[in-house]
C-alpha cells in the first residue's frame, strides 16, 4: 500500500477536509480564552457588594478609605484575615425607582453582603412586626465587636457618637432593651450626608417611601467567617466586618 507523503496528497487532503482543522483552531482558541478567564476571574471572597437604598448618592471616599486602610501593614489580618479584597461597591438605589423591588429581590437578595433599605422593607404593619427582619444575619456581640459598633453609645443618633439599633424580641416586636440586634439605623448619623441623601422628600413622598434607613447584614454573604450560610464562606474571611467598621468610623 503506497502511504508516500506527497505534495498533491496534503493538497487534496487540504481541499476536502479544510473545514476540520479551522473547527479544531477555533475550539483551542476557546479553551484558551476560557482558561484564562476563569484563573483571572475574581472569587466570591475577593468582592464586598453594598446594596444602598437612599434617594440621593454623594461623592465619598468610603472605597478609598477601606482599600487604602487594608493596605496598611497595622491591618489586623488575624483579626479579619488577609487583604484579599479586589472590588468594593456600592450600588445606590433610590426607593422611587419603579425597578427598586426588582433589584433589591435580585442584586440585593442574592449578590449583596450588606444591605442598606428603608424600614418597610423589613416591617409589617398587618403583623405590626418586623418580621421581615428574620431573614437576616443579627448582629451578635461578637459581629459588634468587629464593627466597632460596640464603642458607641446606644441611642439615637445626634452627632455625639451615638446609634440607635433596632432591636427585636421573639416575636419580632421591636424592644428598647434586650432583643437580638437586627439592624443598625444609619439615616440620623451625624455625617452619613457625606456619602448619601435621605432626607430629600416632599410632605407627600414620605406618606409613600420611608424616612428610616437601617443597615442589615445577609445571611449569605462570603466574607463573614463562621457567621455566613454560604457554603463556601470560610472562618478566617471577616473583611465586611472591616469595611463597615471604616463604614462607622467616618460617618457616625
Amino acid at each position: 500500500m503506497d502511504n508516500k507523503v506527497t505534495k498533491q496528497r496534503i493538497s487534496d487532503h487540504l481541499e476536502y477536509d479544510w473545514f476540520k482543522y479551522l473547527l479544531l483552531a477555533a475550539v483551542v482558541i476557546f479553551a484558551v480564552v476560557f482558561a484564562f478567564n476563569q484563573i483571572n476571574a475574581e472569587r466570591d471572597e475577593e468582592n464586598i457588594n453594598i446594596f444602598f437604598a437612599c434617594y440621593e448618592e454623594r461623592d465619598n471616599d468610603f472605597i478609598h478609605t477601606v482599600k487604602t486602610k487594608m493596605a496598611k501593614s497595622d491591618y489586623d489580618e488575624q483579626k479579619y484575615g488577609k487583604n484579599i479584597i479586589q472590588t468594593l461597591s456600592l450600588e445606590f438605589v433610590s426607593p422611587r425607582n419603579e425597578q427598586f423591588s426588582t433589584l433589591l429581590s435580585t442584586h440585593g437578595a442574592i449578590s449583596s453582603d450588606v444591605l442598606i433599605l428603608g424600614k418597610n422593607s423589613f416591617y409589617s404593619a398587618e403583623q405590626d412586626s418586623y418580621v421581615g427582619a428574620a431573614g437576616y444575619q443579627p448582629f451578635t456581640q461578637d459581629i459588634l465587636a468587629l464593627t466597632g459598633l460596640d464603642k458607641f453609645t446606644e441611642k439615637i443618633g445626634d452627632g455625639s457618637g451615638e446609634v440607635e439599633f433596632l432591636r427585636i424580641g421573639s416575636d419580632f416586636k421591636r424592644v428598647e432593651t434586650g432583643g437580638a440586634v437586627y439592624a443598625v439605623r444609619i439615616d440620623n448619623l451625624a455625617n452619613v450626608d457625606k456619602i448619601a441623601d435621605f432626607k430629600s422628600l416632599t410632605e407627600d413622598e414620605k406618606k409613600t417611601y420611608p424616612t428610616e434607613f437601617y443597615m442589615v447584614l445577609n445571611r449569605i454573604g462570603v466574607n463573614m467567617g463562621g457567621y455566613s450560610k454560604e457554603k463556601k464562606a470560610l472562618n478566617e474571611n471577616k473583611q465586611t466586618f472591616f469595611a463597615l467598621k471604616t463604614f462607622f468610623e467616618m460617618y457616625v
